[in-house]
């Protein structure tokens, strides 16, 4: 759905120019994860594509995964947009988020509810993860995670 939208856009789309940005995202090496593993990720940016409007990139906002009664939960705790929600092994390469959004300060919803949302995550690197949101037909949002290091020889890598 991300190539359908993309395919769409052309050299006079609003934000053409992060094109070859969201098409490494998509085409990097995907690395086996399971849900624990998004534990430590703290940082997203969302990288919007409309068909009809082009590509909208936001700064990175903080973000968290944590356990809860056993159960890998994220959400985003920072920015207007914010989404949160529970991670499920779907195969050894990605995970299936499921749960809602909401905006500012607004309580945060559920999937089932009338703000659900659902999306795949992808580890493509070792400090670096994707979730893609098909949201329409012609509209798809992309979270680019990232975690901080776990000590500082990593952060050599």
């Amino acid at each position: 759905m991300v190539w359908e939208v993309l395919s769409t856009l052309d050299s006079k789309s609003y934000g053409y120019n992060e094109r070859k940005v969201v098409e490494r995202l998509l085409t990097a090496k995907n690395y086996s994860l399971t849900p624990e593993d998004m534990i430590g990720f703290r940082r997203v940016r969302s990288i919007q594509l409309d068909a009809r409007d082009g590509i909208f990139s936001y700064p990175y906002f903080s973000c968290r995964f944590k356990e809860i009664d056993g159960k890998v939960f994220f959400e985003k705790t920072t920015g207007s947009q914010r989404k949160s929600g529970y991670v499920y092994q779907n195969s050894p390469k990605s995970l299936v988020f499921l749960g809602g959004w909401s905006v500012n300060n607004d309580s945060q919803t559920s999937y089932g509810s009338n703000n659900s949302v659902a999306g795949m995550i992808y580890k493509i690197g070792p400090r670096k993860a994707i979730m893609i949101f098909p949201t329409t037909e012609e509209r798809v949002e992309i979270y680019e995670l990232l975690a901080y290091p776990k000590n500082s020889d990593e952060l050599r890598i």
